[in-house]
């Protein structure tokens, strides 16, 4: 059964300006957060401005609006940075759903899922088929009671997965989709976040889509 990992990489850019301003020798290689296109640059969550220095990705990112996750390594305490690579975020809302009809879908894995700004983002990987034009849909579902905001990922593949079909038709993909959820909650509320999703596990001969649910946050978040 493949890990996953929950984790709050936003967290990687909680510098301080005083700190990086007395260290004018700083760097940070490898760095990953989620980032949004404005004007040429780019911006965290938190509204530290990154400029890009050097460029050793694909070169596409630089389109007004677009978000995103990426590595990249901050050199210096102005915050050039050398963007190495990055997937495009889908910005797409959650829908209110008590009960999501039918099963959570076709199999995903999580590569990693965090909280920043206004938006619960998910990185994840699952298989589609070898020249096939199926859309692969994502579609999160959200329900609440007094402590808990429930969320479903539900993965709409058109029954392309290793469940149904061979390994050998089948190739991985990665996506990124951020899900704005401030408007979920009243101003000052504190919820509890956890999220089910249907992941893939290998038996001694074959594949499965088993349910896991994740604590995001155990101490609560609030907006």
């Amino acid at each position: 059964m493949k890990k996953f990992i929950i984790a709050a990489l936003a967290a990687v850019l909680a510098f301080t300006s005083c700190s990086l301003l007395n260290d004018p020798t700083f760097s940070l290689t490898n760095a990953s957060a989620y980032l949004n296109c404005k004007d040429g640059k780019l911006i965290t969550d938190g509204g530290t401005l990154l400029t890009v220095t050097a460029d050793a990705s694909d070169g596409k990112w630089n389109a007004e609006g677009n978000r995103m996750f990426a590595l990249f390594d901050v050199l210096n305490a102005n915050y050039d940075i050398t963007l190495r690579s990055y997937y495009l975020a889908t910005i797409q809302n959650a829908v209110k759903d008590s009960e999501p009809a039918g099963t959570p879908g076709d199999p995903i894995t999580i590569l990693d899922c965090s909280l920043s700004g206004i938006y619960l983002n998910i990185l994840m990987e699952y298989y589609v088929k070898k020249g096939s034009e199926t859309p692969h849909n994502m579609n999160l579902y959200w329900s609440d009671d007094s402590r808990t905001i429930t969320f479903v990922l539900v993965h709409d593949g058109g029954g392309e997965s290793l469940v149904t079909l061979p390994a050998s038709d089948m190739e991985r993909t990665v996506a990124c989709y951020s899900f704005p959820i401030n408007a979920l909650l009243d101003a000052g509320e504190t919820r509890t976040l956890q999220l089910t999703i249907n992941a893939l596990v290998k038996g001694d001969s074959s594949y499965t889509a088993e349910s896991f649910t994740y604590s995001l946050y155990g101490s609560g978040v609030t907006f």
